[in-house]
């Protein structure tokens, strides 16, 4: 089978932009074959399509609070709260 019909028939999860579809080359049998779900965050590679949500949830690496010191360091696609949990917005004038 070839990856475009891999990735076609493997991709239930379209919505969770951690995973990506992992795909290995048997050589034997000269075909690709699906591997599993690979979280891009922690490394992991999921091989049952259920865990995958439960993943997103429970994931350290995917949920970890990052503490920033220097703002040249803020990753641009992190959410940014306040301290009271809200999404933090800048102040228009």
């Amino acid at each position: 089978m070839k990856q475009e019909d891999l990735h076609d028939k493997h991709n239930k999860y379209p919505e969770y932009k951690n995973f990506h579809l992992a795909h290995n080359y048997d050589t034997n049998l000269k075909i690709w074959k699906f591997a599993g779900y690979k979280c891009v965050k922690c490394g992991r590679i999921l091989t049952q399509t259920n865990i995958v949500p439960r993943h997103e949830q429970n994931c350290k690496d995917i949920n970890k609070v990052r503490i920033y010191k220097d703002l040249n360091e803020i990753d641009p696609s992190a959410t940014i709260l306040t301290d009271d949990g809200k999404v933090w917005a800048p102040y228009r004038f």
